[in-house]
């Protein structure tokens, strides 16, 4: 068992100083960040809504964690039951490592979510990304699903595939043409040209993949 633990540390170590290609991101370009309050609720707004809607949270009180003009107490007696109830399940895990690794608290809790609010506040300046990505992580890039190409440095767009396929309805159709010079298809053939502009559109802009 020791000689174990020691190759597993060997591995742990070596892992730790390879470079990273994140390939599963939903980050938006930093600049919408930066251009968006942030708080401690930041830690819990993509997949812990998941935990926190199997722990009993209705969809309005998740939304209503957001709206900044409330008072951060009010939002967070809010939160407070439901994060009992998650905070032991994975997703909750990397909102409690971020809180640690990058913001240097040991806890989200009652006497910390104040200051931690306000040190994700202080660090949402410009060059978060290359500070907490680049450096920190060592993420080379980090591919993101954000339907937007203009991403910046390290982020790389990879587009919805599913928009340009999953059409039902004719508005759908003129949505999506509307995006390009030409007329709205109006054949299967016109529908496979107008794929094939987007895709050209996309790769020309700089993503490197379809989702």
């Amino acid at each position: 068992m020791i000689e174990q633990a020691k190759t597993e540390q060997k591995l742990i170590d070596a892992m730790c100083e390879m470079d990273i290609i994140d390939a599963h991101e939903h980050l938006p370009p930093e600049q919408v960040r930066l251009d968006s309050p942030q708080d401690v609720f930041t830690l819990f707004a993509h997949y812990t809504r998941c935990d926190l809607s199997s722990a009993g949270m209705p969809t309005s009180q998740w939304e209503s964690l957001f709206d900044y003009d409330a008072p951060l107490e009010e939002r967070w007696t809010k939160f407070r039951p439901f994060w009992r109830a998650i905070r032991h399940g994975s997703y909750a895990r990397a909102a409690l490592l971020t809180a640690k690794i990058v913001y240097g608290f040991d806890d989200i809790s009652d006497q910390t979510y104040h200051p931690l609010s306000e040190a994700i506040r202080t660090e949402n300046t410009p060059g978060i990304y290359r500070r907490i990505l680049s450096d920190r992580c060592r993420i080379r890039a980090a591919l993101t699903q954000c339907s937007r190409t203009d991403v910046g440095d390290p982020l790389v767009p990879v587009m919805p595939g599913r928009s340009l396929v999953e059409i039902r309805t004719r508005g759908q159709l003129e949505e999506l043409a509307a995006g390009l010079p030409g007329d709205v298809p109006r054949d299967l053939d016109g529908c496979v040209e107008l794929i094939r502009s987007y895709l050209r559109k996309w790769t020309g802009e700089g993503a490197v993949g379809i989702k």
